[in-house]
């Protein structure tokens, strides 16, 4: 009989173990949440001498490097870039909400196949990037003007106008979905305010 006490006061401390085990495991999961960014869409780019000539493509920053740009899209001043999602994650030092993310617009030119006029940056971080990925769980992107990079004078940021689109979505959100269909591209419609998910074009 004296047995049992031993016998409970392991599995007791086995519990507490295990419990701090992954309670310690769960903080490290939670330091690196694993996330998927989509720019859908902008919205109202400026013209060139009143005609839609711009070839806009996206570039993506997370925490000051850049991590993707966009193919151009020929004459478009209300763009929609197919592209499949942009993985990222928080990382050893900084939680999700401390990241930083900045799209920026910019006008492609192919005969000089480099970019020319920015045409607006919108930049998110602590309550604002966690709202994307808020509105992401619920299908819901997210649609913020663009505005003057500080990076440029005056003259550099007379294009800039109009909004752009944002879809963020975090792994653990896209758990339901099966990996044959990830990374999933999607599709904004903005009558609904919403998106849905498609399987990317190969």
């Amino acid at each position: 009989s004296h047995l049992m006490p031993l016998v409970l006061a392991y599995v007791r401390d086995h519990e507490a173990t295990m419990d701090d085990h992954s309670r310690r495991s769960a903080s490290k999961a939670r330091q690196l949440s694993n996330v998927r960014l989509h720019v859908l869409a902008a919205r109202d780019l400026s013209l060139v001498q009143g005609v839609a000539a711009r070839n806009p493509i996206y570039i993506v920053r997370w925490n000051m490097r850049e991590i993707a740009r966009s193919e151009p899209v020929r004459h478009d001043v209300n763009p929609e870039w197919e592209a499949s999602g942009i993985p990222t994650s928080s990382t050893r030092n900084k939680l999700l909400h401390e990241c930083y993310l900045e799209v920026e617009v910019w006008d492609w030119n192919f005969k000089m196949a480099k970019v020319t006029d920015l045409l607006g940056t919108a930049k998110f971080s602590g309550e604002e990037l966690m709202s994307i990925f808020e509105k992401g769980g619920k299908m819901q992107y997210v649609e913020v003007p663009l505005l003057k990079s500080k990076r440029l004078n005056d003259k550099q940021n007379e294009h800039v106008q109009g909004k752009v689109v944002v879809f963020g979505v975090k792994d653990e959100d896209i758990k339901r979905v099966p990996e044959s269909k990830v990374p999933q591209g999607y599709r904004f419609d903005p009558d609904k305010g919403k998106v849905s998910a498609q399987k990317a074009r190969k």
